[in-house]
């Protein structure tokens, strides 16, 4: 473990792997430990940065110190201490308070500001007056290493539970606390310009949903997301959803990394998502415009089946909209009929997930403008979020930042944008010898979540080479070599 002089005291952190620094900032009941099922996530992309706040783990503090009076300046002192300009921030409950003071003290630092559990201490009375009342309304003589967690996760997980209050109990003896300066206040707030997510457990008796709803009311744009079935530490409980909630979606650098993200959830809960865009003619591609996805809601095996030759952006969102199919209990087909009341339904639900109302009501376009720059404008923000420029203008329509006409005429010149560059594509690739690994090609079409079954039934002797070449549409002298090019030996098996 290493340490750094800072503001009169040894600031013991960690760091682990390269890229952009993301810095975790742990609650009252954690210490740098707490990150445990966080690290092995993030350091893959980022140079993560764990650290006992003053008061907390081996950070002692000074006697009659400032205590959390001091936490962002010790945070600036740590990043100056490290050569870090700027950083993602992540928060747990007290480390709220460390992370939105330092987003408003230093907005050129912070590149994004995550908020678990958490209102960080903010100043504004609507926010402070509701926490209060549940406080007093919610009152229990339970431990609050106890009240972190929701019960369900205790009773199915007490080793966890266990290790959790483990953690908590390495920290020093803290003197009664001290009464800590206000947080920021709703103007401060309203000046935040860094993406800034909420999250929330669904059982969190701490800060409840409602809580973290009206702080985030405060801080324009910010995003709120509910975690059923998680109390006060959603990062302990449900890591992965919660890994993937702040970083994996909008921290891949390409859009067909972003979908296969999102596709490793869905097939983790149980879908089958399929690329294909022929449906069994090899010879024809299927325009996108007959065919972008379709969703067969069947109870036992669902499947979603996207049109690989559209855009890539555009798969997510696809996928997105049959995932709302499936969830109604309805088959459907995407690529025709968009008046429908189910398909606009199904592309309201996948955009909004895809790009909150809050989120895209603070994107500023002139709806006025030449199309041409709206389009320019519109692509430059959509190529920020990894989705596809035609969802952003549609969403922008629905909010009523653009008229209908607008919409349909951006959503036409995005599509001859994007049919000019697969030409030009094809074009200058026609001629050249490419080595192409088709077996690597077949086992993405077809996904990690069928690949995965289809080689534990043969394990066991359920599935014959032929019957599972019929199911992943090659020649059984194909199957072997596809299972081995895929990689669903490390995909979620659904529950």
């Amino acid at each position: 473990m290493s340490k750094a002089r800072i503001n009169g005291i040894d600031i013991h952190y960690q760091t682990y792997g390269e890229g952009d620094a993301i810095v975790f900032a742990h609650g009252a009941g954690g210490n740098l430990l707490s990150w445990w099922q966080q690290i092995p996530h993030f350091s893959q992309r980022y140079m993560c940065v764990t650290f006992d706040q003053r008061g907390f783990g081996h950070s002692a503090d000074e006697l009659e110190g400032p205590g959390g009076d001091s936490f962002v300046d010790d945070l600036a002192g740590l990043l100056d201490h490290l050569n870090v300009d700027r950083a993602h921030l992540v928060a747990q409950s007290m480390g709220g308070r460390t992370m939105l003071g330092f987003a408003v003290a230093h907005p050129q630092r912070t590149r994004s500001l995550v908020m678990a559990d958490t209102v960080g201490g903010m100043d504004v009375e609507e926010v402070s007056e509701l926490h209060r009342k549940w406080r007093e309304s919610h009152q229990s003589s339970e431990l609050v290493g106890t009240r972190a967690l929701s019960p369900g996760f205790r009773k199915r997980n007490p080793e966890l539970a266990n290790l959790y209050l483990q953690i908590s109990s390495t920290n020093p003896p803290r003197p009664d606390a001290a009464a800590q300066s206000p947080g920021p206040n709703a103007d401060q707030l309203g000046g935040i310009k860094a993406p800034v997510l909420f999250i929330v457990g669904e059982e969190d008796v701490m800060t409840p949903p409602q809580v973290v709803e009206a702080g985030a009311g405060y801080v324009p744009g910010a995003r709120v997301i509910r975690f059923p079935g998680a109390g006060h530490s959603v990062y302990f409980e449900q890591p992965e959803i919660f890994n993937f909630e702040v970083s994996r979606f909008r921290g891949q650098k390409r859009p067909e990394k972003a979908f296969a993200a999102l596709r490793e959830m869905v097939e983790g809960a149980g879908v089958f998502v399929l690329l294909r865009g022929n449906l069994g003619s090899y010879h024809t591609e299927i325009d996108v415009e007959v065919f972008r996805g379709f969703a067969l809601a069947d109870p036992i095996a669902p499947f979603v089946i996207i049109n690989e030759y559209d855009a890539k952006p555009a798969w997510s969102f696809t996928l997105l909209h049959e995932l709302a199919h499936l969830w109604l209990g309805q088959s459907g087909i995407s690529g025709y009929q968009t008046e429908l009341d189910i398909e606009r339904f199904c592309n309201d639900v996948a955009s909004e997930l895809l790009l909150p109302s809050r989120e895209i009501r603070d994107f500023e376009i002139d709806g006025n403008a030449d199309i041409e720059v709206i389009c320019d404008n519109i692509n430059r923000f959509a190529d920020e979020l990894n989705v596809s420029s035609s969802m952003v203008a549609y969403r922008l329509y629905r909010v009523g930042k653009i008229t209908k006409e607008t919409w349909q005429r951006a959503a036409t010149l995005f599509r001859a944008r994007w049919q000019d560059a697969r030409n030009k594509t094809r074009e200058l690739a026609h001629g050249k010898e490419t080595r192409i690994n088709m077996n690597v090609v077949r086992a993405q079409r077809i996904g990690n979540a069928l690949l995965g079954l289809v080689n534990r039934m043969m394990n066991a002797g359920a599935l014959t080479t032929t019957k599972a070449g019929r199911v992943l549409g090659v020649g059984a002298s194909q199957v072997q070599s596809i299972l081995d090019a895929g990689d669903h030996r490390s995909a979620h098996r659904p529950a």
